[in-house]
C-alpha cells in the first residue's frame, strides 16, 4: 500500500481541535442540481453501482426541496456511427443511473418523507389551534404544509420522467440525421428493433396544492423482429398504455445495450407508477394520521399555550446552508435516517478495492460491528456515508499490463484529484495525475509517457496505487450499494470501538405526544442553542469555538476548529428533532 507518512486533515483529528485549517464542507444532494465532477475516491467509485463517474447522489434532496433537473447530455453531431453508439449508450447509461439513485432504489428512503411532513402539518394545525380555530379549520390547516410536501416531490419525480424523454428524443434525432447509424444498435425492445422516438402531446396533471404540470410522452416506433417490415407503435406515459399494430397493450421497457456493455432497461413504466404510488400511499397515511391526530386532541389542546414562531421544523433544519452543515446528512436526518456522527467508520470497498472514513448512516434500527461485511443488496436496510474523499486511497486496476516504450495505457476513466504512483515489474517507480494523461475519445482510453521516469522502459506494470492529492478535507455523501467490509470506529477522543448502534428516531403517528413540561424542557434547550451557535459564529474568525454546554447536554474536547462546531450544531439538532417533531399535550 501506499505510505501514509505525513500530516492528514481527518475528521478524528477535527473533533479533537487539533487540525490546522477548517475543513471545506461539501453536501450532496440528488440528481437534480450540479453534479460534482469525478473527485479522489469520487461517489460513483464508492457505490460501485451502475452510477458513472463522478455522477451521483444520495437522492434524499428531491424528498426535502424543490430541485432542478440534471439537464440533458446527448452525443454532439458528427460522430462516427461507433462513436455515437458509444455516446449513445453512455448517456443513458448515466440517465439511468440518475433515476435509480434517485427514486427507484431509494424505497427505504419514501418511508421517511411522512416524518417531517407530519411535523409540518403539526406545527399548523397548533398555530389554528391557538387562534382558537374550529376543530374543521383546524384539521383544514394541517393540509396545506402536507400538500407543498407532496408537490415538492412529486414534481421532482415528474422532471426525472421528463428529462429521460427529452434525452431519448434527442438521440433518437441524432441516429436520423446519420447517414450510417441506426437507433436499433442501442435501443431495442421486446416487440422488435426500435426505429424512431418522438414526444407527443404531454399529460396535463394537476398536482397536491393545485398548480398542474406538463409530463411527457413518447411514441416509439418498432420494426417486426419477423422481419416481414411491420410496424407497430407503442406510446410511454403514466396510466397510459396504448399500441397500434402489435403487442398487449401495455407497453415494455426500452433495452439498453451496446457489444458487451451492461444490458439495462430505462422507462420501465411498472417501476415508475409503482414509486409514484407510493408517493401517493405515504402522503395520504400523513393526512389520516393528522386528522386522527386533530379528532383526538382538539378538545384537550388549549388555544394560545404554544409559540410556534421560534420552532424549527424538520425541512428548515434540513435547509440549513450547506457552507454550515452538511447538507446531505441534514437530508437523510430529516428522513430518519440514523446517522453516527460520533463514531467515524472505516470501509473497505470490495469492487473499488479502495478505503474511505466518514459518518455511517443506516435505514431503520441496526448495529453494525467491525469485521462485519456487509452486501447492502441482501439486507433490509439501505446503508450510507458521508466520507471525506481527501482520505481515499485505493488499487487501480484498469490498465494495459505492457509498457510500450514508456507508454502506459489506462482503459478506464481516470479519478481527478488522485495521485497514481506505478511499480514494475522492473522494480521501479513512476508517478503521475490526471491532468498528464491524454485522452484518445474514440477508444475510450487514457495514455502517459513515464520513460523519463524509469531506466527500464521495456517493461510490464506490477501495480498501480492511487492516493488522494486534495489539501483539505472534503466530504460527499453516498449509498453503498456493493460489499463492504466494516473495519473499525473511531470516536472524537482517537478511542476505536467494536460496533455503533443505529436507531431512527421515534416516527411520526396518531398518538405520539410528549408533556407539556418535558416540551418546555426541550424548547429552552433549542433557545439555548441559538445563543451558542451564534457566539460561535461570531468568533470563527479568530478560530475559537467555545465548548458546547446546554442544559442537559455536553460536548467537552469540541473546540479549536469551525467542523467541530458544526458537528456539535448537528449532533444536538439530532436530538432535538425526536422530541420537537411530535406532537404536545399539557
Amino acid at each position: 500500500m501506499t505510505d501514509e507518512s505525513g500530516p492528514c486533515l481527518t475528521r478524528r483529528r477535527v473533533l479533537q481541535g487539533t487540525a490546522a485549517g477548517a475543513a471545506t464542507v461539501v453536501g450532496v444532494g440528488s440528481q437534480h442540481g450540479p453534479t460534482q465532477e469525478a473527485k479522489a475516491i469520487p461517489p460513483a467509485v464508492a457505490a460501485v453501482g451502475v452510477y458513472s463517474a463522478g455522477k451521483v447522489g444520495v437522492g434524499a434532496g428531491v424528498y426535502l426541496r424543490d430541485n432542478e433537473v440534471v439537464g440533458s447530455n446527448p452525443p454532439p453531431e458528427g460522430l462516427t456511427p461507433e462513436v455515437l453508439n458509444n455516446n449513445s449508450y453512455e448517456t443513458l447509461r448515466k440517465r439511468h443511473s440518475n433515476n435509480q439513485s434517485d427514486f427507484i432504489d431509494n424505497k427505504n428512503i419514501l418511508e421517511g418523507i411522512s416524518h417531517p411532513a407530519y411535523a409540518e402539518g403539526k406545527v399548523a394545525a397548533i398555530e389554528a389551534l391557538n387562534d382558537q380555530e374550529s376543530q374543521n379549520d383546524v384539521y383544514d390547516a394541517s393540509l396545506p404544509p402536507v400538500d407543498d410536501y407532496e408537490t415538492t416531490v412529486l414534481s421532482n419525480f415528474y422532471k426525472s420522467w421528463n428529462e429521460t424523454c427529452d434525452e431519448l428524443e434527442t438521440i433518437s434525432q441524432r441516429y436520423s440525421d446519420h447517414p450510417d447509424a441506426g437507433i436499433h444498435e442501442v435501443i431495442g425492445g421486446t416487440s422488435g428493433e426500435v426505429q424512431q422516438i418522438e414526444k407527443v402531446e404531454p399529460e396535463l396533471i394537476e398536482l397536491p396544492d393545485g398548480s398542474e404540470m406538463e409530463v411527457d410522452r413518447l411514441w416509439v416506433e418498432y420494426q417486426s423482429q419477423s422481419g416481414d417490415m411491420s410496424y407497430g407503435e407503442f406510446e410511454f406515459g403514466f396510466d397510459h398504455h396504448t399500441t397500434d399494430g402489435w403487442g398487449s397493450g401495455n407497453e415494455p421497457p426500452l433495452t439498453i445495450s451496446y457489444e458487451d456493455s451492461e444490458e439495462f432497461d430505462i422507462l420501465d413504466i411498472d417501476d415508475w407508477e409503482e414509486i409514484r404510488d407510493l408517493i401517493h400511499d405515504e402522503f395520504a397515511g400523513v393526512r389520516a394520521g393528522l386528522n386522527n391526530w386533530v379528532s383526538g386532541v382538539y378538545d384537550d389542546v388549549q388555544s394560545g399555550d404554544l409559540d410556534t414562531e421560534e420552532l424549527l421544523t424538520p425541512r428548515e433544519w434540513a435547509e440549513i446552508s450547506d457552507e454550515e452543515v452538511d447538507q446531505a446528512i441534514a437530508d437523510l436526518m430529516a428522513l430518519n435516517v440514523a446517522v453516527d456522527l460520533d463514531r467515524e467508520a472505516e470501509l473497505y470497498l470490495h469492487e473499488a478495492d479502495a478505503t474511505i472514513y466518514g459518518s455511517l448512516g443506516v435505514t431503520g434500527n441496526t448495529s453494525v460491528s467491525a469485521g462485519d461485511t456487509i452486501d447492502p443488496t441482501a439486507t433490509d436496510h439501505t446503508y450510507y456515508i458521508n466520507y471525506d474523499i481527501s482520505q481515499g486511497r485505493g488499487e487501480w486496476t484498469g490498465y494495459q499490463d505492457g509498457l510500450d516504450g514508456g507508454v502506459l495505457t489506462i482503459t478506464q476513466e481516470p479519478f481527478e484529484d488522485v495521485q497514481f504512483t506505478v511499480h514494475t515489474v522492473a522494480g521501479e517507480t513512476a508517478e503521475f495525475d490526471h491532468s498528464e494523461l491524454a485522452h484518445d475519445e474514440e477508444n475510450g482510453e487514457w495514455t502517459i509517457d513515464l520513460s523519463p521516469q524509469l531506466d527500464d522502459s521495456i517493461t510490464e506494470v506490477d501495480q498501480i496505487e492511487y492516493r488522494s492529492n486534495l489539501d483539505e478535507t472534503q466530504y460527499e455523501t453516498i449509498r453503498l450499494e456493493q460489499t463492504f467490509d466494516v473495519v473499525t470506529f473511531v470516536d472524537s477522543d482517537g478511542n476505536e470501538h467494536d460496533s455503533a448502534q443505529f436507531e431512527s428516531s421515534e416516527a411520526h403517528d396518531d398518538s405520539n405526544y410528549i408533556e407539556q413540561e418535558e416540551w418546555e424542557e426541550m424548547k429552552q434547550r433549542n433557545d439555548e442553542l441559538i445563543e451558542k451557535y451564534k457566539e460561535s459564529q461570531q468568533n470563527q474568525a479568530a478560530g475559537i469555538w467555545p465548548d458546547l454546554n446546554v442544559s442537559g447536554f455536553e460536548a467537552p474536547g469540541l473546540v479549536g476548529s469551525a467542523a467541530a462546531g458544526i458537528v456539535a450544531v448537528v449532533l444536538f439538532l439530532t436530538a432535538l428533532a425526536s422530541a420537537y417533531i411530535r406532537l404536545i399535550t399539557p
